[in-house]
């Protein structure tokens, strides 16, 4: 699909593959503007720093680095042609892993003079914010992971949300018990921030959820929530539709399975051994039920542990549609941060494209940004073959319809979706997107059968919100995203 939207807009881009036909692995960089290549590089993978065992041993002492003379091979083209103002995009083929392990923003973007954004794997339009925000920032410091201390990078995020959006802005704080007392200290005369109490200890699943870990495979369906903090964060915010969900914390990885690492649990911080893990499947399941349509992340050290966050958010951009970032917080300053907060969450194009910073993984449709926000032929100019099919007596024309599906309204403050506000009704439009996504491959003309099941799903969502149905359609056979898993 990303090469589909790469195509379409004619999106200058560096698409990086892997090439493991030989006994060593081999990186291919292409630069790209739509279906031209401008510049081609092979480079042995271990110059780079991408190692065949993707563990924390392996990487601890690895450092990352792309030659300066391939840089410059890569870069200079796109910047001869490149618009002003306009971004340079990122593609990454699928690759176990291997390549999701590289700060490519780090190595890239400061020889490109411009933004550095990564192309989604959806072809849907995306979601955009209503005229209150409401974000969540979960954070912890498992002493698994050394404790790393994230209260700064808190106060500055939420300081960032207040100075940019006052009074439009909920910001709802959940940390671990170790935390609480000096985060909630700090935000106790501000109504606009609600900083939860830690709920008691609470042993069920803890266990289990680590032994997934333990035993080399990070497992769960996506159907069901069984972290306590993600059910403590569902229980206070259950009656709130949330568009941003920030994680503050370290991640882990072994093999190319990735999770977020947390305290054991909100209110027990004690293990030095084993942090409690939240997987690719059980996040999306947990964005889906609040309905939150962005996600962000933000490794508060730049060590081993960023690696598993970047592994994380390559799982989770093949997995579900929307806005998707990932900061490093020590190497990139909270305005950075509250410049992206500014692009996704204002409508009035102040902030008409994402900051240029080596320091920050951003996943966005290329529809987001100003002067691309009237462009729909994704389907027009992709599929091959655009012959109707008269049905019945009516001649239906099948990327009309899938336009019809995935485009949203434009790039206003109202967009959320027409009549769109709570979280059963944005995560069935997102499911939606999904399965438009995980149905189509390459080139080929959907069929009929197909085509009809979608608009049968996309009108009934449609009258549902016009109804505000009490009892959500909520999807229950839906593509289990765990069939990713490779």
């Amino acid at each position: 699909m990303a090469g589909m939207i790469r195509e379409a807009n004619d999106l200058a881009t560096i698409r990086v593959s892997l090439d493991s036909s030989k006994n060593e692995l081999d990186v291919v960089l292409k630069s790209m503007v739509g279906a031209e290549t401008l510049a081609m590089v092979v480079v042995p993978a271990a110059i780079l720093g991408i190692q065949d065992s993707l563990t924390a041993k392996t990487y601890r002492s690895t450092p990352f680095n792309i030659p300066k003379d391939i840089v410059q091979k890569l870069t200079d083209p796109l910047v001869s042609v490149l618009q002003p103002h306009n971004p340079v995009w990122l593609q990454l083929d699928a690759s176990t892993g291997h390549l999701a392990v590289v700060p490519w923003e780090r190595l890239l973007q400061p020889s490109l003079q411009a933004p550095l954004l990564r192309i989604p794997n959806f072809l849907a339009d995306p979601i955009y914010a209503s005229k209150n925000i409401c974000v969540v920032l979960i954070a912890s410091a498992p002493r698994a992971k050394g404790s790393p201390d994230f209260r700064s990078i808190l106060v500055e995020l939420v300081g960032q949300l207040q100075r940019r959006f006052e009074h439009r802005v909920t910001v709802h704080v959940f940390v671990d018990r170790d935390s609480y007392d000096s985060v909630e200290a700090r935000f106790i005369r501000d109504d606009s921030v609600l900083v939860a109490e830690p709920p008691p200890h609470d042993e069920s699943n803890v266990d289990e959820l680590n032994l997934e870990i333990q035993t080399k495979k990070v497992t769960g369906s996506a159907r069901s929530i069984s972290s306590p903090w993600l059910a403590w964060v569902r229980k206070v915010t259950r009656h709130t539709s949330v568009d941003l969900v920030h994680f503050i914390c370290p991640g882990y990885f072994h093999g190319n399975q990735a999770a977020l690492a947390l305290a054991e649990t909100p209110g027990v911080n004690e293990n030095n051994n084993w942090s409690h893990f939240i997987a690719a499947n059980e996040v999306v399941k947990f964005l889906d039920l609040v309905g939150a349509w962005a996600l962000g992340l933000s490794a508060p050290r730049d060590d081993v542990w960023a690696i598993g966050l970047r592994l994380l958010a390559d799982r989770l951009a093949w997995q579900r549609p929307g806005p998707l970032f990932l900061h490093d917080a020590c190497n990139e300053s909270s305005e950075v941060v509250g410049e992206l907060y500014q692009f996704l969450f204002d409508a009035t194009n102040q902030q008409p494209i994402p900051p240029a910073s080596s320091g920050l993984m951003f996943y966005t449709h290329p529809k987001r940004l100003r002067g691309m926000a009237g462009d729909s032929g994704a389907f027009d100019r992709t599929f091959s073959t655009q012959t109707g099919e008269r049905s019945r007596g009516i001649t239906v024309d099948r990327s009309d319809q899938l336009n019809r599906m995935t485009e949203k309204a434009g790039r206003v403050a109202s967009a959320s979706l027409e009549n769109v506000s709570s979280p059963w009704q944005r995560s069935n439009r997102m499911q939606l997107d999904r399965i438009i996504g995980n149905t189509y491959v390459g080139n080929q003309t959907p069929s009929s059968g197909t085509l009809k099941g979608l608009t049968f799903l996309d009108d009934l969502y449609k009258q549902a919100s016009k109804d505000s149905l009490a009892s959500p359609p909520v999807m229950q056979n839906r593509p289990d995203e765990g069939e990713l898993e490779s």
